[in-house]
């Protein structure tokens, strides 16, 4: 298929009042049916898992001050949230055998993506997920490349995603030290609540989150920014004009995530503008977001449960 054939299918594919096609549903169950879920399910538990541990190990601090020990089972915390924020827990998957080193097919794609760049990545893995999505990992300067993206995408397409990944792996040591100091900063009044509240009390606690919020917004601005200096490098690195656009359009088709997001916070800009972006005036007029409530509910749900285990864990487990 060329490029504009494939350009027009997918446009019509990725219709703002379709949330997929019946090509999505087929690779869903299929999805399903062959384990891939359930093996993207543990993918996504160990890549977190430092973050799991660092919260555990805070629910076993002793009673509410800065002893000895409180301060060494900080530090470990502290670690561990450090740790997982420079990608630490993908080399957790990498050990356990759910990334693997990238097959010669991706081996040139990313070969070609690096030399239009100009920025070559110490190692490409492939690494077993439910979602088709790549991903960039700044510290370790690696990238990884979900297995269904490969199946679903042209080589050009990943060649062009690819370079909006390698565009990851160039920014400058500032934003990767803000990105690993926000990852560990997020979890900071969680794992340090029952110490901070027993020696500061209340006002403590509060000075804490107020921190924690600064540091999220000032990321939040950088994180944008650098995702639209990564599309910047796939729109100018794609080859045929189109292609970035397209991958971009295959990725969120597959994914089901609509082409205008609720909110304003996200890292991403909303599909619809990285098509504009990218030179690419979508057939469509710009939809209206998908109603918000559901994800309202389910953050108010989740508010509850962090609650109840924040109860359990540090007030009756602790004592």
């Amino acid at each position: 298929m060329d490029g504009q054939s494939g350009w027009e299918s997918s446009r019509h594919l990725w219709h703002p009042s379709v949330c997929g096609s019946a090509r999505n549903g087929v690779c869903a169950a299929q999805l399903l049916i062959g384990g891939r879920w359930l093996r993207g399910l543990g993918t996504r538990l160990i890549l977190v898992s430092p973050y799991l541990i660092a919260l555990a190990i805070a629910a076993t601090l002793p009673p509410p001050t800065f002893s000895g020990f409180a301060w060494a089972m900080l530090i470990l915390c502290i670690l561990l949230l450090t740790f997982a924020s420079t990608g630490g827990g993908f080399l957790l998957v990498r050990a356990i055998g759910l990334a693997q080193p990238a097959s010669p097919r991706l081996t040139f794609i990313v070969a070609t993506a690096a030399t239009r760049t100009g920025t070559t990545p110490r190692r490409v893995y492939e690494i077993e997920m439910s979602v088709a999505n790549a991903f960039a990992l700044p510290v370790w300067q690696a990238v990884a490349v979900a297995r269904p993206a490969l199946e679903v995408m042209s080589d050009e397409e990943l060649t062009a995603i690819c370079a909006h990944e390698l565009a990851h792996l160039s920014e400058s040591r500032g934003v990767r030290l803000l990105r690993v100091v926000t990852g560990a900063v997020v979890f900071l009044p969680f794992v340090t609540a029952r110490s901070v509240l027993g020696v500061w009390g209340t006002n403590g606690l509060i000075v804490s989150v107020l921190m924690m919020l600064v540091v999220l917004r000032v990321f939040r601005r950088v994180a944008r920014r650098m995702e639209e200096r990564a599309d910047a490098a796939g729109h100018t690195n794609q080859g045929a004009d189109g292609t970035y656009a397209r991958a971009l359009e295959r990725l969120y088709e597959f994914n089901l995530v609509p082409a205008v997001m609720p909110g304003k916070r996200h890292p991403h800009p909303h599909l619809y503008d990285r098509l504009l972006a990218a030179g690419v005036q979508p057939s469509y007029a710009r939809p209206q977001p998908p109603s918000n409530s559901i994800r309202s509910t389910a953050v108010f749900a989740a508010l509850i449960l962090a609650g109840v285990l924040y109860y359990v864990l540090f007030v009756v487990v602790s004592g």
